[in-house]
């Protein structure tokens, strides 16, 4: 197979590699080079490269050579469009299979909203492959991950709000298992949005390096990575000093969680009395709680 028809798999491939990261797999480490097969096709590769384009002279009277530029940017302007949505289609239709049983009995029931989710998905990530793949390569190159990543996360942050708004399958996530958890404490810093930002930048600077063949950008990432796990295990080592000093002082903290299930869809009125119901000192809520009253 040409190495041009095998970069038309880099964002499935992507893809597959970021479900694999996430809870239930528990890949955790394939997070922080997930991203690299997606960097590489809209940065650098044209993912769909166009069909032979005649000559300036065969286009002489059709506008010839600025013809051909235009039908170029085109094309690859195509090609990153289909990048993006083809890595958003692959992760929300492998990484949120479980849409298919919330709904109905018949195939059509189940498979409809599932493919519909995704495809809907994958345009949020078409239009950040189209945006990144246009404005990035024309940076320095060390540049070029910091912005790819801070597009990433405003992306992710565009897809959690509103009211289509599903905010599944961040990449903050995927740290949430196993090692991961050194990673994750960052968010106690940051949020999901710095967690998801320092992964993404670990990403494009991997691709970097792959790409121009320099050592730079694998050093910066390399670098990045240690700060990260033992800057994050110094978070940990103090959480648990406290907890420890807590736990002397005190007899302990009650805690409860509490998931309403599907029925439970009015907010506040549905899990008002199951508040009162757990008796606990602390009481965590889901998501779906606030929905009601945001709108959501």
């Amino acid at each position: 197979m040409k190495r041009r028809n095998l970069s038309g798999l880099s964002a499935p491939l992507s893809g597959l590699l970021l479900v694999l990261s996430f809870p239930n797999f528990n890949l955790w480490p394939l997070a922080w080079v997930a991203l690299v097969p997606f960097y590489l096709a809209i940065i650098h590769h044209r993912t769909h490269p166009p069909s032979p384009l005649p000559s300036p002279k065969e286009e002489k009277g059709k506008g010839g050579i600025l013809t051909l530029l235009r039908r170029g940017r085109v094309a690859e302007g195509r090609g990153r469009v289909g990048s993006g949505f083809w890595l958003g289609f692959t992760i929300f239709l492998t990484g949120v299979y479980w849409i298919s049983e919330l709904n109905g009995s018949t195939p059509a029931d189940k498979l409809f909203p599932w493919i519909g989710l995704a495809a809907i998905q994958g345009s949020f990530f078409a239009c950040f492959a189209h945006l990144a793949g246009g404005v990035i390569p024309k940076l320095p190159t060390l540049a070029r991950p910091v912005a790819f990543a801070a597009g990433w996360v405003t992306f992710e942050l565009i897809r959690s709000l509103g009211t289509l708004n599903f905010p599944w399958m961040i990449l903050a996530v995927s740290q949430a298992y196993g090692g991961g958890l050194l990673a994750l404490q960052w968010v106690s810093v940051g949020g999901q949005w710095l967690l998801s930002f320092l992964i993404a930048l670990v990403n494009g600077l991997l691709a970097e390096a792959w790409r121009t063949r320099a050592w730079k950008p694998g050093l910066v990432a390399g670098a990045l990575l240690m700060t990260v796990f033992i800057g994050g295990a110094g978070f940990m080592a103090s959480w648990k000093a406290r907890l420890s000093a807590y736990s002397s002082d005190h007899s302990g903290l009650s805690v409860a969680a509490l998931q309403g299930g599907r029925e439970a869809s009015d907010g506040v009125p549905d899990y008002a009395p199951l508040t009162e119901q757990a008796k606990a000192q602390l009481i965590i809520w889901p998501e779906a709680a606030a929905g009601p009253l945001v709108g959501a």
